[in-house]
């Protein structure tokens, strides 16, 4: 950028400093993964029930974190509905129940 211009404006300098990184992630939230977020939704379709984080960690070998994370963001795409079960003792769980029966895997 320097040695192509001697003279630099603002706008210049601007693109350059707050430019966004390209990434292969285009439109996906920092942290989702394209290839990833295929795998949970397979998984999540062979399931075909209604499903906590714990029924299906183990079948797509992710952490609990990052298998959290994919979750949420189904849910908010609007793939996802979830809703808290109660046991007789300890915390509710979170089940899931996939929403989109339509969507063509590639």
């Amino acid at each position: 950028m320097l040695s192509s211009s001697k003279i630099l404006n603002q706008h210049q300098l601007d693109d350059r400093i707050f430019a966004k990184p390209t990434t292969h992630n285009k439109g996906l939230p920092k942290g989702i993964d394209n290839l990833t977020l295929q795998r949970v939704r397979e998984v999540i379709i062979q399931y075909n029930c209604d499903f906590s984080m714990s029924d299906i960690v183990e079948l797509i070998s992710l952490s609990r974190i990052s298998l959290k994370k994919y979750l949420d963001y189904l849910e908010e795409l609007g793939e996802l509905k979830s809703h808290l079960t109660y046991l007789s003792i300890g915390r509710p769980v979170k089940r899931y129940i996939y929403q989109n029966i339509n969507y063509n895997l590639r």
